[in-house]
């Protein structure tokens, strides 16, 4: 759909579908080695967390060299990228939003969190209409991933005033409209509010 757009306006795309779940490394330094080859002047990361994690390692090696498991060293230098445009179509991650990525270090059998302010998506394109298609098995599940990230932080010795009320509104919209969501899928308020949530 979205290379459909892209193609009716006039722009080039190139389409990478390896993505796995738990991305190993191996697939996103693959992408990244097509990416510069087709000269790709940002990324668009359609998907749920894995999709979006991909992309994101993906355009961190546009302006990075070497590996993307070189970067879980906090130490290794990083230089700012821009261009990533993530557009989720699950409610749970928050990957859209997020400063790190997970990437499954497949000789090790360790997933590898990389911590990457500078690899953050610079656009996140929130549509309630590509979440309808989700089951309601896998919208409760991501739905409960949202309340857990949001109830995780609200208990961090960290958690201060602010994140308290941006945590408690959180789990609220979940608590109104996680199991509406599941009812019914084509609920595009639900839908919305759990995106936001996210």
């Amino acid at each position: 759909k979205i290379q459909a757009i892209l193609e009716e306006k006039g722009l080039a795309c190139t389409l990478y579908d390896k993505v796995q779940p738990d991305p190993p490394s191996t697939l996103v330094d693959e992408g990244s080695e097509l990416c510069r080859a087709a000269g790709c002047d940002c990324v668009i990361a359609v998907g749920g967390g894995s999709s979006i994690d991909t992309a994101k390692g993906i355009n961190i090696l546009r302006f990075n060299e070497g590996h993307i498991l070189d970067y879980t060293d906090p130490a290794k230098k990083m230089n700012p990228t821009h261009g990533l445009i993530a557009i989720p179509t699950t409610s749970g991650t928050g990957s859209e939003l997020s400063n790190g990525l997970i990437i499954s270090d497949v000789e090790r059998g360790v997933k590898a969190p990389i911590l990457a302010i500078e690899g953050m998506s610079e656009y996140a394109l929130l549509d309630p209409e590509l979440t309808k298609g989700m089951p309601a098995g896998l919208t409760l599940i991501t739905g409960l991933d949202v309340f857990s990230h949001a109830c995780e932080s609200y208990t961090s010795k960290f958690a201060t005033t602010l994140t308290d009320m941006l945590c408690e509104k959180i789990m609220e919209e979940v608590i109104t409209y996680l199991p509406r969501a599941v009812a019914d899928g084509n609920d595009l308020t639900a839908r919305e509010h759990m995106l936001a949530a996210a």
